[in-house]
């Protein structure tokens, strides 16, 4: 992978954003928050970038001040002035896949979010927050969590001893 294709990984992994909301990121958008309309649902969400990543994304550009509003966070490497195509970074990322014998691809790096978020918190409830999802149920999906025994034992949790 280049090292564009690397920063969108990263990205997308650090984020838990789908891979459409980081392909048509601007560089004006680029901040400390990050927050946009996702394409898919049409709501509103707000990221946080880590100081590392912000940092490598901006020496990426060179400095704050290359940053324009109009130009594509990544752009393609054939029409700068549009940004990376989506079926182009898969098929890279499958080339990258491939080629380390690790089975992933750009929509693993949201499920991976939500496995580390979960893991260091605990908190089914922050992890739909964070994905920006509806239902509890599409966290559970990604989480490969069976709903129904959660709340069993949230249910046997909270029963109070027979006397």
């Amino acid at each position: 992978m280049n090292q564009q294709d690397k920063l969108i990984f990263r990205l997308s992994i650090e984020t838990g954003l789908r891979i459409s909301d980081v392909l048509n990121l601007r560089r004006i958008d680029l901040g400390r928050v990050i927050t946009l309309r996702e394409q898919k649902t049409q709501k509103l969400r707000t990221v946080e970038l880590s100081d590392a990543l912000l940092n490598d994304l901006v020496s990426y550009w060179g400095s704050w001040y290359d940053i324009k509003s109009s130009d594509m966070l990544f752009r393609s490497s054939r029409k700068p002035s549009v940004s990376v195509c989506r079926s182009g970074y898969h098929r890279r990322l499958k080339k990258a896949s491939r080629a380390t014998g690790i089975d992933f691809s750009a929509h693993s790096t949201r499920k991976l979010f939500a496995q580390e978020l979960m893991s260091s918190t605990g908190d089914i409830f922050l992890v739909q927050k964070a994905l920006n999802h509806k239902f509890l149920t599409d966290t559970c999906n990604y989480l490969d969590i069976n709903l129904t025994e959660i709340i069993k034992q949230a249910t046997k949790q909270r029963e109070l001893p027979k006397n």
